[in-house]
């Protein structure tokens, strides 16, 4: 086991003389054994901030977020994911105090990263959680630090209470992120609770017949948007759209039809716990009013209202609608807007891609010292007789030098393929060797990136694949020369060339607005990092 720094020894010295357990430097990645409290839903406030934030640091509170927690065998409660903001995939131990109290006696390993030092050079280190204070500085900024009690010690106890199926937080200080140098790393969560869901997410009847749609939309910028959608028309008058975001058969809208002309899907259904998007998601509809590129919205809906046309071939909503995927049951947190969609029934074509476009600009060639590069592109939606491609049967292939056959990707240098691969679906993303980017607006291409590992590649091609109409179409192979390798220039640290945002659909905006967002920010060395966070 690693040794705690001399800073967290310290700490540790302080905790007081009726505790029974120190603090930990084991990261607890492994579920502990016990009775697992699963889908539960988290509140916080919370801090964030990082070294190459340009706009300070962000507080604000965090609602409906995906939570779980094990009451353990040994008698302990494990929290998974301390941090709202951070998921670290890792549990903080919290042992008994009697009476439905629980202690976490810190600091404890909740996460590994990697970080560089003065030179710029790569390091893997270990991040503890332990308790912070909120302070500010005469100019008005906030921060936090470790709590220095009266009496000259550093505070290292943060306690909770197990109560009526909820798990509670009882202290006013912050969970934060610590380096073993007891800096603060700027991710911190106070006032967490952790309770029950009591809503019931819709079920899809294994009898229900999905179809695909076109759903055309316009986005919140004003772009016009395409993109499939599953819908079942049941039997006894009830209609089935699965959430439009991702299509999942676990999250379903259900509505009902007069057999007439108008299918009703009434509001504020729960779709359920979305681990993707950490949080329990909610269908929500509205009225709205565009002027420029201001938009006023109107009341909520207790329904949106679609009008059918005789062969239910065309579902289109009422004038100046909005339908909202929502984090929760309130407009705190929307994740995708759909204004004014119409459904088309979708007609599989054998459709030929046009070739990709490499976006030289925001290539990366192969670097020793990063270890990676990344090659970017763009895809389009259309084939040149202007027919929507389907990103459900949308591929691309990249190829290295000239071989014949495409390059394949596996689990040795790609963290998230289990298989081999040839051809990656358009959707796929980790964002973290598969990266989705779409300029905001842009209603026309899809941008993609794809992370390098091999130095020895003088070129890289992509080509686009269509497997729509029973039939498999490609592109012709369009090719990036690398320029030679870069090496960074030894002894000096790596500086933040950009900073980018996108939506949780990958379309790349300006600026944070309400809502939850991924940034990007890429290094000189040509390293990215990449985290999630929630606009104001």
């Amino acid at each position: 086991m690693k040794l705690l720094s001399i800073a967290f020894a310290l700490a540790l010295t302080t905790l007081s003389a009726t505790a029974q357990t120190n603090g930990s430097s084991t990261i607890i990645r492994e579920q502990p054994a016990g009775i697992l409290h699963d889908n539960y839903a988290r509140s916080s406030y919370y801090f964030y901030t990082s070294q190459s934030s340009t706009t300070g640091v962000y507080y604000g509170i965090d609602l409906w977020s995906t939570s779980r927690y094990v009451e353990g065998d040994d008698g302990c409660v494990y929290l998974y994911n301390p941090f709202c903001q951070l998921p670290t995939r890792s549990w903080l131990k919290l042992d008994p105090a009697g009476d439905g109290k629980f202690v976490a006696h810190l600091p404890q390993a909740i996460r590994e990263g990697v970080g560089y030092d003065e030179n710029g050079n790569e390091v893997t280190t270990l991040y503890y959680a332990f308790p912070v204070k909120e302070y500010e500085r005469e100019d008005g900024t906030l921060f936090c630090k470790a709590d220095t009690l009266a009496d000259g010690t550093v505070r290292s106890e943060l306690n909770f209470v197990l109560r009526n199926d909820s798990l509670i937080m009882t202290d006013d200080d912050y969970i934060g992120l610590m380096t073993e140098e007891m800096k603060w790393t700027g991710y911190a969560d106070t006032d967490i609770k952790v309770g029950r869901v009591d809503y019931k997410p819709n079920t899809l009847p294994q009898t229900a017949a999905l179809q695909d749609y076109t759903m055309a939309y316009q986005t919140q910028a004003g772009g016009n948007e395409q993109k499939i959608v599953k819908v079942a028309f049941a039997d006894d008058g009830k209609v089935y759209l699965l959430n439009p975001y991702n299509n999942s058969k676990a999250e379903v809208i259900v509505g009902s039809y007069d057999g007439a002309k108008t299918v009703s899907f009434p509001t504020k259904q729960y779709l359920g716990a979305d681990w993707a998007t950490t949080h329990h998601l909610f269908f929500m509809a509205r009225g709205y009013e565009r002027t420029g590129q201001q938009i006023n919205y109107g009341d909520w809906y207790k329904s949106l209202q679609m009008t059918v046309d005789a062969d239910r071939k065309t579902l289109t909503a009422q004038p100046n609608s909005v339908m909202i995927i929502n984090a929760g049951d309130s407009l705190k947190y929307a994740l995708s807007y759909y204004f004014d969609p119409t459904l088309t029934l979708y007609e599989d074509l054998a459709l030929t891609p046009p070739a990709p476009v490499i976006d030289t600009e925001q290539c990366q060639a192969y670097s020793a010292e990063a270890g990676y590069g990344f090659v970017s592109f763009f895809l389009s939606r259309y084939d040149a007789s202007d027919n929507y491609l389907n990103t459900a049967k949308y591929y691309y292939r990249l190829y290295a030098n000239d071989e014949a056959h495409p390059f394949t990707f596996t689990s040795d240098s790609y963290t998230n393929v289990s298989q081999p691969m040839t051809d990656v679906p358009v959707t796929f993303a980790d964002y973290i060797d598969f990266f989705n980017y779409t300029l905001q607006g842009n209603d026309r291409e899809l941008e993609r990136s794809v992370n390098i590992y091999d130095g020895s590649v003088a070129r890289w091609g992509v080509q686009a694949v269509y497997k729509g109409g029973g039939t498999e179409s490609v592109s012709p192979i369009s090719w990036w020369n690398t320029p030679t390798s870069i090496s960074s220039v030894s002894g000096q640290p790596r500086k933040v060339i950009r900073t980018e945002y996108y939506d949780l659909s990958g379309r790349r905006i300006s600026h944070c607005e309400s809502g939850l967002y991924i940034k990007v920010t890429v290094f000189s060395d040509g390293t990215r990092q990449v985290s999630k966070l929630q606009g104001e």
